[in-house]
């Protein structure tokens, strides 16, 4: 594997063999493949220097402290790139925006706001080889007399959303009906894939008699629920609603238009008439006017992160404009003017995947030595180490087995160049003990390496996972 891990508590994929020998009264040699992968937490030992390395990535950008970004927007397969870390990644995923309906050409009512996608994210996925995907498309805004389109749902790997192993909802459209329209329900978090879940916010609906139209609802973030449009009133349109974890958009009041929602940082939303910005829900247009555009979601860069939703289309006699489209990734449209002239709602935006994961060199390989009050340790250098020099080897000890450097001790650590052994002259006599070791370079620390244990009092009995070798019992 090529690069560098998360300088933050890193973490890198072991592929060696242990070799573990104990003497006293008998000699056994046992070899393994047994490998132990787990989340470094050094308490007591800085094991993460804070220069900055680059690496290289075979899938997205460098995003700093070993971790590479990258952003799927199109396509239906993802080739798992040869350095990926089934061990240190996530996958999120936004559905795609629903559309804003038309208006109501049979009594002048303008159309409903269509339903922001959901957020799903998924943590450390295992993948390999070619991977089946899909990106929810946006949904179409509805012409005169016709509801807007459903966005697509979003997912990674599987056939369907229900069959992957990451994947989110995406937007219902806006509804066109004889007496008040209906705003599109949001992608819902229970029908998407994921540990962490939010809902795409749900569109307003248009009361009978007005020929504003609602603002679309902004799409789920990592940050929360999408947030829901502003209500019509009269000839006033609502506001498009914030994207994850924002505010909802204004309502119409008295004719005058809504302002479009903040983004999750309190920020965003546009005035009456004009688009929104960074997540930010459209305002919506004032009499004759086109709603604004939801703004682009900034939660993972400048350019990708959840959208705010499109603000609804101003009305009035012949107005026939059109609601704001939503915000990518995964704001929904707003609702069209009505008035008599036809006019057609916002269409909502695309979803998208986010993968981001860590990537790094193996784990070193640990020989131990058990003799009567000391524990003898050695091992090998590491196969890779990540594209920059090793730094320093660090030894982990507990009185069971272990899986995570939180649940052990760190008995010590050491520059690389002083060798690959250590004698543990701090055992006890008749405790058994379980040592791991791991290796850091300049960004990261490598997963533990796979546990030896030695024997309490001679080393006669030397147990590893139940099996057996040589006539004796392996722990």
């Amino acid at each position: 594997m090529n690069g560098l891990i998360k300088s933050s508590r890193g973490k890198i994929n072991p592929n060696s063999y242990f070799m573990l020998t104990s003497r006293s009264h008998t000699f056994a040699k046992i070899q393994t493949t047994l490998l132990v992968v787990a989340v470094v937490v050094a308490t007591s030992v800085s094991f993460y220097p804070e220069t900055a390395h680059a690496i290289t990535c075979g899938f997205g950008s460098d995003i700093g402290g070993g971790e590479c970004r990258g952003f799927i927007t199109s396509g239906t397969t993802f080739a798992v790139p040869s350095d990926w870390n089934s061990n240190s990644n996530t996958v999120e995923t936004i559905g795609g925006g629903g559309g804003g309906s038309g208006n109501n050409v049979s009594n002048g009512q303008g159309g409903a706001g269509g339903g922001g996608g959901g957020y799903s994210k998924k943590t450390n996925v295992t993948v390999s080889g070619t991977v089946t995907i899909n990106v929810g498309a946006g949904g179409g805004g509805g012409g005169g007399g016709s509801s807007g389109s459903a966005g697509g749902d979003t997912w990674f790997n599987g056939a369907s959303l229900a069959a992957s192993s990451v994947g989110a909802k995406g937007g219902g459209g806006g509804v066109v009906a004889s007496s008040g329209g209906t705003g599109g329900v949001g992608g819902a978090s229970g029908s998407g894939i994921g540990d962490t879940k939010y809902s795409g916010g749900t569109g307003r609906d248009v009361v009978q008699g007005s020929s504003g139209g609602s603002g679309g609802s902004g799409a789920g973030g990592p940050n929360g629920d999408g947030a829901r449009a502003g209500e019509a009133s009269g000839n006033g349109a609502g506001g498009g609603g914030g994207n994850g974890g924002g505010s909802d958009g204004a309502n119409a009041s008295g004719g005058n238009s809504g302002a479009g929602g903040n983004n999750y940082g309190g920020t965003g939303g546009g005035a009456a008439n004009t688009g929104g910005s960074n997540g930010g829900g459209g305002g919506g247009g004032s009499s004759f006017n086109n709603g604004g555009a939801g703004g682009a979601g900034t939660e993972w860069d400048a350019t990708h992160g959840s959208g705010g939703a499109g603000g609804g289309a101003g009305g009035g006699t012949n107005a026939g404009k059109t609601g704001g489209s939503g915000g990518l990734y995964g704001g929904g449209g707003g609702g069209a003017s009505g008035g008599g002239a036809t006019g057609i709602g916002g269409g909502g935006k695309q979803g998208i995947i986010v993968i981001t994961y860590s990537v790094g060199s193996t784990a070193p390989a640990l020989t131990t030595t058990s003799n009567t009050g000391n524990v003898g340790l050695s091992w090998t250098v590491p196969a890779t180490n990540g594209g920059t020099n090793l730094e320093t080897y660090g030894v982990w000890r507990h009185t069971s087995p272990f899986t995570a450097t939180s649940s052990a001790t760190l008995i010590t650590s050491f520059a690389t160049s002083t060798g690959t052994t250590y004698s543990d002259t701090t055992a006890s006599h008749g405790t058994v003990y379980y040592y791991s070791v791991t290796a850091t370079n300049q960004a990261a620390t490598s997963s533990l390496s796979n546990q030896r244990s030695s024997g309490p009092n001679s080393g006669r009995i030397i147990r590893l996972k139940g099996a057996w070798i040589n006539g004796s019992r392996l722990r």
